[in-house]
């Protein structure tokens, strides 16, 4: 079958939604009893193991803060990828921003700093909590190519 998206970092974990759209190759560090009916490759982020522009998108949905090296982690999701990354992570203000399986928070400053070589968008999104408070939740950047 002919992959166009790559998702890294698929889930391991009950609760955790990976893309189940066609043509989507799914990978993840660990293979559980919740991802082993989805999971394809069982790899780290860190080194993926696919040629160059292999895929016209990769996803990253909640994996940058699970890392150790996030820096070699963006640059593997890039070199995969043809065109598009996408990328979503807590927003430092948010809930879930500080679990303890998290690494690191990431904040605007971070990306844009790191990503400073690339074409890409970031963008917050809100979460409603009180009446009518919204609080930050994600942050979402997309890296084109």
């Amino acid at each position: 079958m002919d992959y166009k998206i790559l998702d890294v970092g698929c889930g391991s974990l009950k609760g955790h939604h990976p893309i189940l759209e066609a043509r989507t190759l799914r990978v993840d560090l660990q293979k559980t009893r919740f991802n082993r009916s989805y999971l394809h490759v069982q790899c780290s982020a860190e080194y993926l193991p696919f040629k160059s522009s292999s895929f016209e998108m990769v996803v990253l949905n909640h994996v940058l803060e699970h890392v150790e090296d996030p820096i070699k982690t963006l640059k593997e999701a890039i070199r995969v990828s043809k065109k598009i990354v996408k990328i979503r992570v807590p927003h430092r203000f948010s809930k879930d921003a500080r679990i303890e399986q998290h690494k690191r928070v990431f904040t605007r400053k971070w990306f844009q700093k790191t990503l400073n070589k690339y074409n890409f968008s970031i963008r917050t999104t809100y979460e409603p909590r009180f009446l009518f408070l919204n609080f930050p939740s994600e942050l979402e950047v997309v890296i084109y190519k």
